[in-house]
């Protein structure tokens, strides 16, 4: 399977010899404008192909590193990144999309019986290089500590459970497809959370009731996480519970 590109992008500046104008509202922290969708969909595509698939916390990525990332989205896209809005939006994005696809991959780890197993079959796309470091990265002690964290983490946080049967990583990887669709209008973390999770009320100075102040969203961000586990932990369960039922 190739590497998802972004066509309309690609055909615009064939055509017309400029790139798509983005802008980034400071008041809504997001692109607006006709390019708004393909702008959030390219950022997407930039973090999954060539971003950093090991560690947790996007905060602690180096300029050497976020710099290329921004490069390539400033060959596709007309933007200001100089702004500090601007550059704290993208950043933003590129953070969430490489959390909801570092939490794919894991899940796909989880799929096999062992690590050796795992390496043999990597997510669809991913390089086998990128893969075996995913490996090496589930697979160290630091990772292993922040999961059982996260797994603490949990029986503590309030949750509403809003995603039916459908496992809850299956959300993720739906809207990771819905970025590489074409015509695709991508989503962001917030609104991920607000299918899954649930909406919930909350108010920020000057937003009104109904905005969650950025507090609210970095617990339901650990909200995800935990309960992408917890939907995990449940599959295994009903499926041992079949495999006995089977052998009975």
């Amino acid at each position: 399977k190739g590497k998802a590109v972004n066509n309309k992008v690609i055909d615009y500046k064939a055509i017309t010899g400029q790139k798509p104008r983005i802008e980034i509202h400071p008041k809504y922290a997001r692109p607006v404008g006709r390019w708004s969708s393909q702008f959030v969909r390219e950022v997407g595509l930039v973090a999954r192909q060539h971003g950093p698939l090991t560690g947790h916390d996007w905060g602690k990525v180096e300029d050497d590193v976020r710099g290329p990332l921004h490069d390539r989205i400033m060959d596709k896209f007309d933007i200001d990144m100089h702004l500090p809005h601007v550059k704290y939006v993208v950043d933003k994005i590129l953070g969430e999309r490489l959390r909801g696809f570092r939490c794919i991959l894991n899940s796909h780890y989880k799929k096999f019986e062992n690590d050796g197993v795992a390496r043999r079959h990597p997510y669809d796309g991913l390089a086998q290089e990128k893969w075996d470091a995913c490996c090496d990265w589930f697979g160290r002690e630091e990772f292993k500590k922040i999961s059982e964290q996260n797994s603490s983490n949990r029986q503590k946080l309030p949750t509403n459970h809003c995603g039916g049967l459908k496992p809850f990583v299956k959300y993720l990887e739906e809207s990771v497809h819905e970025s590489e669709a074409e015509g695709a209008v991508p989503k962001t973390e917030d609104e991920i959370l607000n299918t899954v999770l649930g909406v919930r009320s909350g108010y920020s100075k000057g937003l009104g009731h109904g905005v969650l102040p950025q507090s609210s969203k970095r617990v339901s961000s650990i909200q995800l996480e935990e309960e992408v586990q917890r939907r995990r932990d449940e599959e295994g369960r009903r499926g041992i519970s079949k495999e006995k039922g089977r052998g009975s």
